[in-house]
């Protein structure tokens, strides 16, 4: 399945080419004469595709200054419904609307970003009753992306477990001072070029942040030395004890999310991410996880292993529990950040669903996953760096 991107189409109103805040039929329909005008005729029309779409306004030269940064503040997904009935729908407009004349005084250039997915013909897919693999991926992927460059973004139900995560140096974690080399390390491994602010503190404390992650490692995975390699269990109990004595004693009875990754010469690839929630690291990582875990190892180069544990409020090592099914969701949007981001770099990564190995192996999203090398064209460039990315 591929994703290609098309825009930016500048949203504005047909008799005066600016955005005049509420726009009626005659105005969308306008709009997407002018999106499907722009496009191959032979893959099909635009405005009857789906996919992902991404809402953005063009800030603009005030007489005294810029009123407002150009920024995404919306993401969203076409995948029941086509771009043409979803992208402006009631609530959207409302939105929109309030966006464009609060924070931008009713000036500025609203503008659409559509990724539409695309059949193996290279045709444009059309909606469908059920759901396509990758689409809510690469909508939460693009949330993601667009929460590190505004944090006011929208989008409310896969932003609040944002707003109350912190992960040391990656999410709502400012670091004074240099980096410790282990979160530079886990940041470069996962494809993560900057930190993400979404919440600010307040003297250091902040009422909203409910779950506190820690990154620990890398550390090197035991393997015995034959064909095809596996874990040799009593290796990793001399791995734990290493931990023990290390600076993190009790790592072995916390719990949170862990990431298996490969180094080969100066390459170093994340491959499976992990959650132990209901049990220990030490009971889920290298023994109930081993099905996952041995078909990494028998690749080659050195296994290497993250671990990011779930703290208490105090900063101390969470335990892990059984009944806390809130926590246990949080878990779940933290393996999900780490994934999307991960596919940027390796996308054979997997987790524990095989759903996701399965959608990963044949999504291409156009300069975001599994992207072809070569010069991208002007629409991937000029969303990559909305986003904040690093130029191709």
């Amino acid at each position: 399945m591929r994703f290609q991107i098309f825009g930016p189409y500048d949203i504005s109103d047909e008799q005066t080419s600016r955005y005049a805040g509420w726009l009626d039929k005659d105005d969308f329909d306008h709009f997407w004469c002018t999106v499907d005008d722009g496009t191959d005729k032979s893959l099909g029309r635009l405005s009857n595709a789906c996919g992902v779409y991404l809402f953005g306004v063009r800030g603009v030269e005030g007489k005294r200054k810029v009123i407002g940064q150009t920024l995404p503040w919306y993401v969203g997904k076409a995948e029941r419904q086509s771009f043409r009935k979803e992208c402006f729908n009631h609530k959207n407009q409302n939105e929109f609307n309030r966006v464009w004349s609060t924070v931008y005084r009713g000036m500025g250039t609203p503008f659409v970003y559509l990724l539409a997915r695309t059949e193996l013909d290279g045709t444009f897919s059309s909606p469908t009753r059920g759901k396509y693999p990758g689409v809510s991926f690469v909508e939460e992927l693009l949330i993601q992306l667009s929460l590190a460059v505004n944090s006011d973004l929208v989008n409310k139900q896969l932003t609040s477990q944002a707003q109350k995560t912190s992960i040391r140096g990656i999410l709502n974690s400012k670091i004074k001072g240099k980096i410790p080399g282990t979160v530079s390390g886990f940041k470069t491994l996962v494809g993560l070029g900057k930190s993400i602010d979404i919440v600010e503190s307040t003297k250091g404390v902040n009422d909203d942040i409910r779950y506190y992650y820690d990154i620990v490692g890398p550390y090197d995975v035991p393997v015995q030395n034959k064909r095809p390699r596996v874990i040799d269990p009593e290796d990793v109990h001399e791995m734990w004890d290493d931990i023990r004595r290390g600076n993190t004693p009790d790592l072995l009875d916390a719990c949170g999310i862990y990431v298996l990754a490969i180094r080969h010469g100066n390459s170093v690839k994340p491959w499976y991410i992990g959650t132990a929630s209901s049990v220990t690291f030490k009971a889920k990582c290298f023994r109930r996880d081993m099905d996952h875990i041995n078909p990494v190892v028998e690749k080659r180069g050195s296994p290497i292993v993250y671990f990011l544990p779930l703290l208490t409020s105090t900063k101390r090592l969470a335990k892990a529990s059984e009944k806390d099914r809130v926590r246990t969701d949080n878990m779940r949007y933290v393996k999900g950040i780490l994934l999307r981001y991960g596919a940027q770099t390796n996308r054979e990564i997997f987790s524990e669903d095989k759903r996701d190995a399965e959608m990963l192996r044949d999504l291409k999203v156009e300069g975001l996953v599994n992207s072809s090398q070569g010069r991208p064209r002007r629409e991937v460039k000029g969303l990559r760096e909305l986003l904040g990315l690093t130029a191709d």
